[in-house]
């Protein structure tokens, strides 16, 4: 297998975009657009098939740390790593991952990725997800005593889709965990939605009509990824968030997709997406970091997750 390592501009992109859209997975983060909003100017690595068509591609987040190049994990962006329309092999992981071309990585690879020992430091990292392809009334019964009980709690509010003008100033107020700029947030919206894969729901109060909860969603032929919510401190009083999850289970049920919740690690969300009858997925978070104390120095700077 040769790979070849190709700056941005050497990109087919049709052809990259071809196998991210058919890879197993079914992520968006490794299509063109996505990137092109998530880390600019990002490079990839590429092994190519008999016809000369790309095989297995692998994008490299390229971000500069006092002039010397690095690889970054990008902000909402959970899984990259390797991406084909096959099952890949743990070979090929380790042959990718050492063609890296920079001294100085933090990434997570995707779920379709194998791992059972790797040269480089790994951790394990959790994805939680929902299959949709049952009835509402069978996923509900998967749902938690306490889950059930707040759903029927908020039955009352009302959910509709809402327009990005509300979404980011509730969600830059509310959001306690998002690291995203405002601009980031507008680029990748506008992105989605000229692919037609952008969703914003809010949940209102019936009465008040006040904006209780929101979520940015992205939907892909595979996936619905619950990339962005945000609940107000009213909304968390009347447990709009369960309100919101459920009806978006409500409208997608009985579908060959997955619902996405994205993780978390964060002890309280998790258990709130696990409420719903999430079921774990397991990904990693590979690293090699030349020098660290710098590498640790700037991320603490910067705020990052490293």
């Amino acid at each position: 297998m040769i790979i070849r390592h190709l700056h941005h501009e050497e990109i087919n992109r049709l052809q990259w975009d071809a196998v991210a859209s058919s890879a197993t997975v079914g992520l968006p983060y490794a299509m063109s657009w996505y990137l092109d909003v998530v880390s600019p100017g990002w490079e990839g690595l590429v092994s190519v098939s008999g016809e000369n068509d790309y095989d297995v591609i692998f994008p490299l987040p390229v971000k500069p740390l006092c002039g010397i190049r690095r690889l970054v994990q990008p902000v909402l962006t959970q899984q990259l790593g390797l991406f084909s329309s096959r099952p890949l092999l743990e070979k090929e992981v380790k042959a990718f991952l050492q063609a890296i071309p920079y001294k100085s990585f933090v990434l997570q690879l995707n779920e379709s990725n194998p791992i059972e020992s790797l040269p480089f430091r790994t951790k394990r990292r959790t994805n939680l997800t929902i299959l949709l392809d049952r009835t509402y009334e069978t996923l509900f019964k998967s749902y938690s005593d306490n889950t059930r009980r707040n759903v029927r709690k908020s039955s009352d509010l009302l959910v509709s889709t809402i327009t990005f003008e509300e979404f980011l100033p509730f969600c830059q107020r509310n959001n306690r965990y998002n690291i995203a700029s405002p601009s980031l947030l507008v680029s990748l919206f506008e992105a989605a939605k000229s692919q037609g894969s952008s969703i914003l729901l809010g949940v209102r109060h019936p009465l008040s009509s006040e904006l209780l909860a929101v979520s940015f969603l992205l939907r892909t032929d595979h996936r619905l990824i619950y990339l962005l919510p945000a609940s107000s401190p009213e909304g968390r009083r009347q447990s709009a968030m369960f309100r919101l999850v459920d009806e978006i289970i409500r409208l997608n049920c009985a579908q060959s997709l997955i619902l996405d919740f994205e993780g978390s690690m964060i002890d309280g969300v998790s258990r709130f997406y696990r409420g719903f009858g999430a079921q774990e997925q397991i990904y990693y978070k590979v690293s090699r970091l030349h020098p660290e104390w710098l590498v640790q120095i700037y991320h603490r700077l910067k705020g990052e997750r490293s």
